[in-house]
């Protein structure tokens, strides 16, 4: 007789180079094939430094890579999300693919438009210099068959604990979503910021953020 039982959704933070082979591809799967995103401004410069570098990104706080997996099976990936230092010394890539980006279903952050401010710690309004060191969420893609889980939930949770616990203080988190993903964010702590709205990757977005 088949069980009833749900597999146990399973979030762990990325610290060997065949992982991030297997989230490369998961993001390939989503953005690239499903959501139709131009492949050259899917990766950027954070992504090759911290799957080259590996522990030590991890360990300095730079770059933290979080993946899904449900138990059972092949406990393949099914989820992925990023969380990287952006701001100041602690930056791992400085403008994080400037002009350019990508989008996903669970609603993922977009490399910051030239003409674009990022949120300011001072005002909380979409204008002006950040203000403070900041953490950027973003790549966050779930498997279309694994949608409607809590995947992408979880995996926001497990990103903003890694932040509270980087070796050095961060003032808050960002991240650029789809529009269609406002209650999502909003569900998990974010706040949307009035007059963010812009278009990336021919996908409706909108800047939010989270004071830490």
């Amino acid at each position: 007789m088949a069980s009833d039982t749900q597999p146990e959704v399973i979030v762990e933070v990325v610290r060997t180079p065949s992982v991030f082979e297997e989230l490369f591809a998961l993001r390939r799967e989503v953005f690239i094939e499903e959501q139709k995103v131009d492949p050259s401004i899917e990766s950027d410069s954070c992504d090759l430094e911290a799957s080259s570098g590996g522990v030590a990104w991890i360990d300095a706080g730079i770059a933290i890579y979080v993946v899904a997996r449900l138990t059972g099976g092949d406990r393949a990936v099914v989820g992925t999300a990023r969380l990287v230092a952006t701001h100041g010394a602690y930056g791992c890539c400085a403008d994080n693919n400037a002009g350019g980006g990508s989008s996903d279903n669970v609603g993922m952050e977009n490399a910051k438009p030239s003409n674009v401010a990022t949120p300011s710690l001072r005002s909380g309004a979409h204008e002006g210099p950040m203000v403070g060191k900041w953490g950027k969420i973003g790549r966050v893609a779930v498997k279309k068959e694994s949608r409607k889980m809590g995947i992408g939930r979880l995996m926001m949770v497990a990103l903003e604990e890694e932040a509270k616990q980087a070796p050095f203080k961060l003032d808050g988190l960002y991240l650029g979503g789809q529009v269609q993903a406002l209650q999502f964010y909003e569900a998990v702590g974010y706040t949307a910021i009035a007059g963010s709205a812009h278009v990336q990757a021919g996908i409706d977005h909108v800047w939010f953020e989270m004071l830490l």
